[in-house]
């Protein structure tokens, strides 16, 4: 009788372990399945949200260009050429949001293309005040052109709002779907836990009035087998309240950042563009009316705003790095290059660099940041050059379980001092006046290559060239 109440007591509690088990995995997946729809609902938000702010940039960009034409001031194309840059990053940033869907990334293709040809006329249209003055007839033609293609690319942005804002009913009811899902399993695991215990208070009392000298032994089984059941009851709660606290800081933290990303990119960006658009006028109808520290107080708020805005747009690239990238996929690193050197083209031409590389490996990458990490790289050596022609040099070498990739250049070099201040955000280690830029780029390589689960350094000496180290899993 004891083998027997032995026997079947293992048999019970392997049972309920089995089941609790298979339970407890069933609400980790389902307490998953709701974090992963609340995900997908806050990308939504911001996916309109980009859109709207892709709309308002566009009109910026068409607003500057009208501004030129009609007064011929060419103070108007600094606000052209940063609503034109915004325009490039807002269009590669619903690309990342959007590389799910084959349909929305045809239509971005024709966004795209409706946007390049709106885009270029509006240089044409640059381009015939500049040569003819702001009262040549084509410019008409120019403006009659630009309003089709401006509509059609409204209309096109409206479609691609509705259709992600049809799709948010759909991430809603699926997360409180997989919400509820969460509770009943909750319930029906202490449902069977009570059950179970109860089932085995009964076999044991019918045991104990047929055997009174096994009646001590199943005392003891009967406590363990309660104890081991609270103990698994209370393993199921606290693990239900992590994934209830994980879940709410999840949502918490897309709600700030879904909140940072609109206010980045429009509550921010708004007053400053009043603000500088307001300095311009006063600029425009003071100057040389006033002293001459109110024209040089006008000018520092009017640079001061543009440059606002251009490290907002560059912070805004940099917080995407890690919540937009794509999946690692087998990438061909010389293609990366090919790819980095064609965007770079532009300064390749102007600087006459000599841009070469060896054999370059295949790693697990995300494509599209890898060509953003050589472009800023390569990009960086062209621009620091010193007074020779600049000759830059990608290379690789395979070490235990990485490659570490090198990329060399005769330029100005760097103070070994400031090695590691150079990858924080917005560090520069010149003037404005002496080399454009936000001093982010670096800050995005680096938290490029981390996200692949490398490290990146620099080796260099002033005047004695640079060379920029990162690694990559092999």
């Amino acid at each position: 009788m004891y083998g027997s109440l032995m026997k079947r007591a293992r048999v019970g509690f392997g049972a309920a372990l089995l089941i609790l088990t298979f339970i407890s995995v069933t609400s980790y997946r389902a307490a998953g399945d709701s974090i992963a729809a609340a995900r997908w609902v806050a990308q939504t938000h911001e996916t309109v949200g980009m859109l709207a702010a892709f709309r308002s940039d566009l009109l910026d960009a068409e607003s500057a260009v009208r501004g030129y034409v009609i007064s011929g001031d060419q103070r108007f194309l600094q606000p052209y050429e940063v609503s034109r840059r915004k325009i490039w990053l807002d269009l590669f940033h619903l690309r990342q949001m959007m590389a799910g869907s084959q349909p929305l990334q045809k239509q971005l293709d024709e966004l795209e293309a409706l946007v390049t040809t709106r885009l270029r006329l509006l240089e044409g249209s640059i381009h015939l005040v500049k040569v003819e003055g702001p009262r040549h007839p084509d410019l008409v033609v120019q403006a009659d052109k630009g309003r089709e293609v401006m509509e059609q690319a409204q209309n096109l942005i409206a479609v691609l709002r509705a259709v992600e804002n049809d799709s948010l009913p759909q991430g809603t009811d699926h997360a409180a779907t997989a919400a509820r899902r969460v509770k009943g399993i909750i319930v029906f695991v202490n449902a069977l836990a009570i059950g179970l215990a109860a089932v085995a208070m009964l076999s044991i009392r019918r045991e104990v009035a047929a055997r009174t000298r096994a009646e001590h032994e199943i005392s003891e089984l009967n406590m363990s087998l309660e104890q081991r059941v609270r103990d698994r009851s209370a393993e199921v709660e606290a693990s239900r309240a992590v994934l209830e606290q994980k879940a709410q800081e999840l949502t918490r933290s897309n709600t700030e950042l879904q909140q940072f990303a609109y206010v980045a990119s429009h509550d921010l960006q708004e007053p400053l563009r009043t603000v500088a658009s307001f300095a311009q006028l006063l600029q425009k109808r003071y100057r040389g009316k006033l002293d001459a520290s109110a024209d040089d107080f006008i000018h520092y708020i009017v640079d001061g705003a543009t440059r606002m805005q251009g490290l907002i747009i560059d912070l805004l690239a940099y917080s995407r790095v890690g919540r937009f990238g794509k999946e690692f996929v087998p990438t061909d690193c010389t293609k990366v290059f090919e790819q980095s050197l064609s965007n770079l083209q532009a300064a390749v031409a102007e600087s006459g660099a000599v841009v070469t590389h060896d054999r370059l490996p295949t790693v697990q990458a995300d494509g599209t940041q890898l060509v953003q990490l050589f472009q800023n790289l390569i990009g960086n050596s062209i621009k620091f050059r010193d007074t020779q022609t600049p000759r830059v040099h990608v290379a690789a070498e395979r070490k235990a379980s990485e490659w570490v990739f090198s990329v060399k250049d005769n330029g100005k070099g760097i103070d070994p001092q400031y090695a590691g201040r150079i990858f924080e955000v917005f560090q520069r280690l010149h003037t404005r006046t002496e080399y454009p830029g936000s001093g982010i780029g670096l800050a995005i390589s680096k938290k490029i290559v981390e996200r692949h689960g490398g490290r990146i350094w620099v080796e260099s000496q002033l005047n004695q060239g640079a060379t920029f180290f990162f690694t990559l899993p092999a």
